[in-house]
């Protein structure tokens, strides 16, 4: 069984695992199998390769590489990360993934690391230690930092502390967030007390993994999602242009995504939160002409896969910016409109309209019916367009 916390106070996961049944007799090893730097080597090219060092003391693994296909991505920098335990590893090696060094190979056919390896280099690396259970259970911290050197002395620095108290401290954090947000009801008509404590807890979770996936450098770039789907159609052996290959998948912002995570936060009462994604927007991903692109960097630049227009993605800035209370915003307000021209401007059919692959005019524009004959309404398609844009509610 393994418990995790983050370190509040440094870059670290601290780990307490606690093996349970019967382990006598039986050798136990850690696997770190990492894609330092968001890119994993492999293949003949090795795209994005790491190099990885095995010592007793730690596990570490480093990609000083920060250039990807991804042209906008002026944000990466050199990363390492170290895995210590709280006493030495029994035995240490690094390998390459798939291959005789990997250590998974080794324990599978001669049930040891043998022969163990010092190093790999520039390729896609693991990483495999022996567990030292004779004094108990095992604490992990897996440290990061710009090389080597510095994710040791932060793997070092976050296993000084008891696990317990490490998570206590990770724990506060959260319930101070907690405190500050809209309490749910405490019944629901008709539900059972088990069931509503289900339903209390469903909703601080929810609200807390949509606020965990805030980038911490750019407030308010909230991701689409920490998973990565289709992961495996993109080869990390790929180098296009002689780059290693970006994939940013879901963990990258979509206007339209971003969209339900800031009404979570709204509905939640994290007013703060809610008004940085909206800045993010305007400030960060708008484009010149007034539109946003379909998917974005964190630091808001355009994704390599940001793909065509989708006019959803122009309007709800429009909508989040009012529900916040920002649309008065002095700075804020020329922004605004400027997404507002665009929108009337190319409305009601531009672009892909939804979902990446259908055009078309949106159902909503085109497809109205009058309520009370229920007849549908006169085609204005081709009526001349406002030039003076929407009006748009201002705070007062």
């Amino acid at each position: 069984m393994t418990t995790y916390a983050t370190d509040p106070d440094r870059a670290a996961v601290v780990m307490a695992v606690r093996f349970e049944g019967a382990t006598r007799g039986l050798k136990l090893f850690v696997r770190l199998d990492p894609s330092v730097n968001g890119n994993g080597g492999g293949g003949g090219t090795n795209g994005g390769a790491d190099d990885a060092t095995a010592q007793t003391a730690a596990l570490t693994a480093a990609d000083p590489n920060t250039v990807t296909n991804a042209a906008n991505r002026d944000y990466a920098l050199p990363t390492s990360l170290a895995l210590r335990a709280n006493r030495p590893f029994t035995e240490a090696s690094a390998g390459f993934v798939g291959t005789p060094s990997d250590g998974l190979t080794q324990l599978d056919t001669a049930r040891g690391l043998t022969p163990a390896y010092g190093s790999a280099q520039h390729g896609n690396v693991e990483l495999t230690g022996g567990l030292d259970t004779s004094h108990g259970p095992v604490t992990l911290a897996l440290g990061f930092g710009r090389n080597a050197d510095q994710s040791v002395a932060v793997a070092g620095a976050a296993l000084a502390w008891p696990f317990g108290f490490t998570l206590a401290r990770y724990a506060a954090g959260w319930a101070a967030y907690d405190r500050q947000l809209r309490q749910p009801p405490t019944t629901f008509p008709g539900v059972s007390p088990a069931k509503t404590q289900e339903l209390r807890s469903a909703y601080w979770l929810s609200v807390n993994v949509v606020k965990a996936s805030e980038d911490k450098t750019f407030p308010g770039a909230i991701v689409a999602s920490l998973a990565s789907p289709w992961g495996q159609a993109v080869s990390a052996a790929d180098n296009p242009d002689g780059k290693a290959v970006y994939f940013g998948s879901y963990r990258e912002v979509f206007a339209r995504d971003l969209y339900e995570a800031y009404t979570g936060l709204l509905t939640a009462g994290d007013i703060s939160t809610a008004r940085d994604t909206v800045r993010f927007l305007f400030d960060h991903q708008q484009l010149a002409d007034g539109r946003m692109p379909r998917n974005s960097l964190l630091n808001g630049k355009k994704a390599p896969d940001t793909g065509g227009d989708q006019l959803d993605e122009s309007a709800y800035p429009i909508l989040m910016a009012y529900q916040a209370g920002l649309a008065g915003d002095a700075a804020l307000w020329p922004k605004i409109r400027q997404a507002a021209d665009f929108v009337v401007a190319h409305g009601p059919s531009f672009g892909s309209e939804r979902w990446e692959e259908q055009g078309g005019y949106s159902p909503l524009h085109d497809r109205r019916r009058d309520r009370r004959s229920g007849r549908r309404r006169p085609d204005r398609r081709s009526a001349p367009r406002s030039r003076r844009g929407p009006r748009l509610p201002r705070d007062r």
